[in-house]
């Protein structure tokens, strides 16, 4: 199809001064449709068939150029930067095409540049720290694992291995009794010792009331106990013979044919205590009943006649040989005078330990019986003594 381009010159001249004429930006960031305004003959861009149509002819006015109504047009190539189209062939005329809009606003395509080369600044800041962050945490790791070898290698080296002990307030124990509950050998590293377990293992003992454990560094371990004290061997009916502590707390069994040389645990947990036999009063004529070694004396015979030796006194005390308990209000002791002194129940002993102490005193060899269960009336006998 053949077109007519030749025109009048100031037709072009319009579309020259149009198309290089600056438009103001628009105030407004929506976006607008373009729309390009032709002042082209309609016979130059549209055709019927295979033959061009001449609409001046269809004219009341064929010498007046007319100008086409505006049509739409689709751009072939979107831009963010405002264009003005100065040859045809950037353009094709679709007739009732859609709109096509196109942001044309060179300030908010700036902006939106910026915001754009913001992001992926910041992205690559945080990728970045995110980085350093990981690389941080792995040296300080590393550093931790060398430090905490080096120290675990440090603690288990000898120079903290245990290498002097010491024992202090053991009489009946012996120190080797006492260290058999540590259980340490030449390698043990004193700060990897459990002191409080140490002290748990030597509370089993029951010849043992209260233990301390102290590390001083760099390789001393130092241990001290408190031991109970036996009050008396005591005696059964049956022929058995168990110390018992002035708690009344059962210490051990000694042997049956009266040679107290050791008290042991009848289990062979503990290891065997040697005793003074000088040292120790014998408690005599208990009813047998149930001993478990380590616990509470459950006889109160066996408790009152405690009771009565811790509190008659030192001087008493040092004159007594046997004590006699049967029965509560039996209770008495035999002195080393073969003197016998009714003691009965253990209330007001301090006072009946007094009494008794006067009145042997007083009639001194000729005295064989002192009744001190009532301290208002005291009954003394003896060789040509008789107060009752």
């Amino acid at each position: 199809m053949a077109l007519d381009y030749k025109k009048k010159s100031d037709y072009w001249e319009q579309r020259r001064k149009a198309a290089t004429t600056p438009r103001p930006p628009r105030q407004t960031h929506a976006r607008r449709r373009v729309e390009v305004s032709t002042s082209v003959p309609k016979e130059m861009l549209v055709s019927e068939g295979d033959e061009p149509v001449d609409l001046r002819a269809k004219s009341k006015h064929p010498g007046r150029i007319k100008k086409p109504e505006r049509q739409h047009i689709q751009v072939r190539k979107r831009t963010t930067r405002p264009q003005v189209a100065r040859r045809r062939e950037d353009f094709e005329i679709v007739p009732d095409a859609p709109e096509v809009e196109i942001d044309v606003d060179p300030i908010r395509a700036q902006e939106r540049r910026k915001v754009a080369r913001k992001q992926t600044e910041r992205q690559k800041r945080v990728q970045q720290s995110n980085m350093r962050t990981v690389v941080t945490i792995l040296v300080v790791g590393i550093v931790l694992a060398i430090l905490m070898g080096s120290l675990v290698a440090f603690l288990r080296s000898p120079f903290f291995a245990i290498s002097e002990y010491s024992v202090t307030g053991s009489t009946y124990l012996t120190s080797s009794n006492v260290l058999s509950y540590v259980k340490t050998d030449v390698q043990t590293s004193i700060l990897a010792l459990d002191a409080r377990r140490i002290e748990e293992a030597l509370l089993t003992n029951p010849w043992i009331s209260q233990a301390t454990v102290t590390k001083n560094l760099p390789s001393s371990l130092e241990i001290a106990i408190v031991e109970r004290q036996p009050a008396g061997i005591v005696s059964m009916v049956n022929a058995e013979r168990w110390v018992v502590a002035t708690d009344g707390i059962w210490l051990g069994r000694v042997d049956k044919d009266g040679k107290v040389t050791q008290a042991f645990d009848p289990d062979g947990v503990h290891p065997p205590v040697t005793l003074d036999k000088e040292r120790l009063i014998s408690i005599e004529d208990i009813t047998p009943a149930e001993v478990i070694y380590g616990t509470l004396a459950q006889s109160p015979e066996v408790i009152n006649a405690i009771e009565v030796l811790v509190g008659i006194g030192p001087a008493l005390l040092e004159q007594t040989e046997i004590i006699s308990a049967p029965e509560i209000s039996l209770t008495k002791i035999i002195t080393t005078e073969h003197i016998e002194i009714l003691i009965g129940s253990s209330r007001d002993i301090a006072e009946k330990s007094r009494i008794a102490l006067d009145l042997l005193q007083q009639h001194g060899d000729k005295v064989t019986l002192i009744n001190v269960r009532s301290i208002d009336k005291p009954i003394v006998r003896g060789l040509d003594i008789d107060t009752e």
